[in-house]
């Protein structure tokens, strides 16, 4: 069988071979195996919501996902670990205030960032895996905010995000931790069990990130809520609220799955992640309760998609 390729309706050009029928959503066929595509084609395909069309494969192949990962996760790494910088700043210059210090955040170089992280998400869905290499220790949140963003972004499209909402879903879930800048580092990096005094002060970190994003007019209010709430859990036993089901904002419960996915796979001070296989299997296990069904299901099947993508 002729090798394909999966190419995204936005690269699409006239002149190019459709190599397998391309289908509506109730299962039409809109352009048939052979058909040399035309700009009215391609705008057809766009308006009635085609993500990709199957190609010939005689294109030079593109980078490899690790290749791409590894560029892109500097990328963001570095515009985060900016803006966080700044934010311990500003929290430390402010440290014998009552109230927390009025908060201008310069978002715009995270929001290309994240802009970038979408892109590269659609065109190569394997750069949203996490590569375990690239973690250091004593940057871990940094870099689990950076995996979820990816991961999130992936979960997301796989359930039909599209566009500015899309874009503002990675945003979101880049920036869900940001509150663990007035956690004190160390009850962040304690290598053994919090004490419940410090795990009532860790908790705090989703309240804190709300209070420093809402109020940020370059933000849409959905990021401040994922702060909030990437915590909470489907079966409202999580926390500050103890929201449950779609009360929780579906962004909120998006970042939930691909948070928890993350923690498990990352090695921590205080143990070694487990492999992706057996992480899948506890959320869908013991751990299901937690998140919205549709979400976690959705996870579960994207993964392995790009997983036997990546093996093909």
């Amino acid at each position: 069988m002729a090798k394909v390729r999966r190419v995204p309706v936005t690269e699409l050009q006239p002149g190019d071979l459709v190599a397998r029928d391309v289908l509506s959503e109730d299962g039409r066929i809109l352009l048939s195996t052979g058909v040399r595509l035309t700009r009215t084609y391609i705008d057809h395909l766009a308006q009635h919501g085609v993500e990709a069309v199957y190609l010939p494969d005689t294109a030079p192949p593109r980078p490899p996902a690790p290749e791409v990962s590894r560029r892109l996760r500097r990328e963001v790494t570095n515009e985060l670990r900016q803006l966080t910088a700044n934010l311990r700043r500003t929290m430390q210059q402010s440290a014998a205030a009552v109230q927390l210090p009025e908060l201008h955040l310069d978002t715009s170089g995270i929001r290309r960032a994240v802009v970038r992280v979408v892109s590269e998400v659609i065109t190569h869905p394997a750069a949203a895996l996490p590569l375990q290499e690239l973690r250091q220790a004593d940057e871990y949140t940094l870099l689990h905010s950076v995996e979820v963003c990816l991961l999130s972004t992936m979960l997301g499209r796989a359930m039909g995000i599209r566009g500015t909402a899309l874009v503002d879903l990675a945003m979101g879930a880049l920036l869900h931790d940001v509150g663990k800048v007035g956690i004190p580092t160390a009850i962040l990096n304690k290598p053994d069990r919090l004490t419940d005094e410090e795990l009532a002060i860790m908790k705090r970190h989703t309240t804190l990130g709300w209070v420093m994003l809402r109020e940020q007019p370059d933000l849409p209010p959905e990021v401040a809520l994922v702060a909030l709430q990437h915590h909470e859990r489907w079966d409202g036993r999580g926390y500050p609220l103890q929201l449950a089901g779609e009360q929780i904002h579906l962004f909120s419960r998006i970042c939930m799955v691909a948070d928890v996915y993350d923690a498990l796979t990352a090695d921590r001070v205080y143990r070694e992640g487990i492999h992706p296989t057996e992480a899948l299997a506890m959320m869908a296990g013991p751990m299901r309760e937690m998140f919205d069904p549709g979400a976690l299901e959705t996870f579960m099947a994207a993964v392995e998609q790009v997983r036997r993508e990546g093996t093909a």
